[in-house]
This record gives C-alpha cells, sequence and structure tokens, in this order.
C-alpha cells in the first residue's frame, strides 16, 4: 500500500523472453513484480511461438489480471541453435534493424533480460536511449541460474554495458566483481 502523500509512478518495462529455460525464469522472476511495473513490453524472437503462449497464458493469469497492460514485440533471431558463427553476423545485423527503432519507439524505463541471444541487439540500442535520454533507461542482466563457473556470452558482452547485472551464484560474483549476488531467485 503506498504511503499518504506519496504517488506510486509507473516505469515502463521492457522485457526480453528467450526460448525455453530463458522463459520460465523470466516469468518467475517478474511474477514478484508490483502493478507499478507497467506497461510491460514482452520482445521475443519471431519464431518462438511457445513463450508466446506462456507470455499470454501468464499475463491472462488470476493474478495479474488488474494490471495486465502489456504487448508483445517480435523480432527475428540473432543467433539460432546451432547457427554457425560466420552465418551469425549477418541474423544479428537483421535483428539490430529491427531493435534500435523498436527500443526507441518504446523507450522503456527499464530493460529487463536473462541472456538469449535476442537481448543482445536491444541493449545495445537501450544503450543508445540512455544516452540520449541522459540515463532514464535502466538494463538490467539477470544471469540464468545454470551459470555456476562463468557468464554466458550475451553476459559477457553486455558486462559493461548493463546497468545492473545479477548472479546467482556467489563464485560467479566473485570472479567478476562488476556483478551482484543476489542468491537464487528462480
Amino acid at each position: 500500500m503506498p504511503h499518504e502523500g506519496k504517488e506510486t509512478r509507473s516505469s515502463s518495462m521492457m522485457i526480453v523472453i528467450g526460448s525455453g529455460g530463458h522463459t520460465k525464469e523470466m516469468l518467475s522472476l517478474i511474477s514478484f513484480l508490483g502493478s507499478q511495473y507497467t506497461p510491460r513490453y514482452y520482445i521475443m524472437a519471431n519464431t518462438d511461438q511457445m513463450s508466446n503462449d506462456k507470455v499470454t497464458e501468464f499475463e491472462s493469469s488470476k493474478k495479474n489480471k488488474e494490471n495486465s497492460q502489456h504487448k508483445i514485440y517480435r523480432i527475428p533471431r540473432s543467433r539460432e541453435v546451432r547457427q554457425s558463427w560466420l552465418t551469425s553476423i549477418w541474423t544479428t545485423l537483421v535483428a539490430i534493424i529491427y531493435a534500435f527503432p523498436l527500443v526507441f519507439y518504446i523507450n522503456p524505463r527499464i530493460i529487463l533480460c536473462n541472456g538469449p541471444g535476442t537481448c543482445i541487439p536491444l541493449c545495445f540500442a537501450g544503450l543508445l536511449l540512455k544516452i540520449f535520454t541522459f540515463g532514464k533507461t535502466q538494463m538490467i542482466y539477470v544471469e540464468s541460474i545454470c551459470r555456476v563457473e562463468t557468464l554466458s556470452l550475451s553476459a559477457k558482452l553486455l558486462y559493461y554495458i548493463v546497468d545492473h547485472m545479477f548472479v546467482q551464484w556467489p563464485s560467479l560474483q566473485q570472479q567478476y566483481p562488476r556483478t551482484k549476488y543476489i542468491g537464487r531467485i528462480v
């Protein structure tokens, strides 16, 4: 319940959804967010129908009905599973072409991601948005629970770009001092 005399401001949130375990972890994470994190903009790969269904189900669940102000956007995947690194350069460039205008159009207060490759172009667009809006956009990266010994490639690429990087294992925080250890959250 908000304190008397203080208004509760909403914060628009761009949530990057990956496939499989990334989707499950992200939905588990955001299930604890309050109603002030609205509207929510879900961004996912255009080839990921399962995540689309999971987000739709999550948003239509009973506990989220009262603040179900959300929209789903789809962009090309930066890199398909087992795609060669060489050809992923091209597909990442295509994803960037879609990501930059989308991030600037949505203009989110928070970009939340947990490691799918789709987050790379979105976070680089978020960095430019942050520069142009004088720091209004905050980027938060939550490393997957399965990353125990090293950061994922996405986390390594975004290590110095995101505002906050959270890890779920103390050994990762010791190895990467810019991260914040928050314990197991999913």
